[in-house]
């Protein structure tokens, strides 16, 4: 419980942001996997007020409240990642187990290793799920290496397949004031353990 996920924001849609910092992603698999979990368990809590949870229970039949997952993966290494086996299990989790949870993954300026890790578990990766994944260029990097390479689109590659693709920026998907400064916004969030923790816990009714 160290600041290596928290929920921070919403995005446009309402929905609750699953935040992983920068270089955060852990290499004890067990842990992380029960704390994916505890967050996906407990999505349903982080709705904006009650009123908004009676507007949703109205509209559906069954409400049930999704979360974005944001992850912020520019600094991440092959020192500093699991087997490639486990996020497939995560990643098969969520697609198993919560497959109305999940609204979208935002996979923010991956660092090269990013990219060789999801060529490796994306064939393993449900197809529903693997079209809720975007992959997002806040640098401008991939923007300017495509100028070079005649028309060709975020996406086009293989290794896109089957996902959202690249898109630049993330405002299309989380507004100024619900993001993180670090990430572009205006929200100034830092993660103190205690007083988190103690304020989480009181929404959770715990």
């Amino acid at each position: 419980m160290d600041g290596k996920m928290y929920f921070s924001g919403f995005d446009r849609q309402g929905n609750p942001l699953l935040n992983i910092g920068p270089n955060q992603l852990s290499n004890d698999a067990t842990r992380y996997t029960k704390f994916l979990i505890f967050w996906l368990e407990n999505a349903h809590h982080m709705n904006r007020s009650n009123q908004q949870q009676q507007q949703q229970q109205q509209q559906m039949r069954h409400p049930h409240q999704k979360l974005t997952l944001l992850a912020d993966l520019a600094k991440v290494s092959m020192f500093s990642v699991m087997s490639p086996t486990v996020y497939v299990k995560l990643l098969d989790i969520i697609s198993s187990h919560y497959p109305e949870t999940l609204h979208m993954l935002l996979i923010v300026n991956p660092s090269w290793y990013l990219h060789v890790l999801w060529k490796l578990v994306s064939p393993f990766v449900d197809p529903v799920t693997r079209a809720k994944v975007y992959f997002v260029d806040t640098l401008q990097k991939k923007q300017q290496q495509q100028q070079q390479q005649q028309g060709e689109r975020p996406g086009d590659n293989e290794e896109m397949a089957g996902t959202g693709g690249w898109v630049n920026g993330l405002h299309e998907f989380i507004a100024s004031d619900q993001l993180n400064s670090r990430l572009g916004g205006s929200h100034d969030f830092e993660y103190h353990h205690a007083s988190y923790w103690s304020q989480l816990l009181t929404v959770l009714g715990k």
